[in-house]
Order: structure tokens, then sequence, then C-alpha cells
């Protein structure tokens, strides 16, 4: 049985590799993100929407207890309930 809290060895080993992967790839989106989301002459509101898109996304990644927040020295989920 798979342990739901995601503590379990090998389950959370795959948790933590996946988020490193997500991680990786939201740097790379960042460091495109200027060219993709902009026109010389334009505004740069689709560059700051999707700015802040990933940045939300990326604070939701470590926020769910990814390999940072225990290299921090805190459990993941420790007194607090899962949402």
């Amino acid at each position: 049985m798979v342990d739901p809290t995601g503590e379990d060895g090998e389950h959370r080993q795959r948790f933590d590799e996946a988020t490193e992967l997500g991680l990786k790839n939201l740097d790379r989106v960042l460091n495109s993100l200027v060219s993709a989301t902009t026109t010389q002459g334009e505004d740069f509101s689709l560059l700051q929407e999707a700015y802040k898109a990933v940045l939300n996304h990326r604070r939701k990644l470590v926020q769910r207890g990814g390999p940072q927040r225990r290299r921090r020295g805190r459990e993941p989920h420790a007194g607090r309930p899962r949402r």
C-alpha cells in the first residue's frame, strides 16, 4: 500500500525527482519568457502576466514539499493539514 502522505521511500523519491524536474523546466521557461511574450514597441502586459503565472507555479511546487524544503530541515507537511 502506498502512503498517501508521500512519505513512503520510493514514492517520496519519485515525488522529489518530479518536483526537481518541474523546477528545472520553469527555469527554462523563464529564460525564454521575454522573447516569447514581447514585441518591440508594445507594452509588457503579456510578459507581466506570464511571469506572475510562472512564479505562482514555482511557489506551489516548493510549498508542496519538494526537496528544497527538506534540505532546510523541515518536513513538508508537519503540523498542518494536507489540502
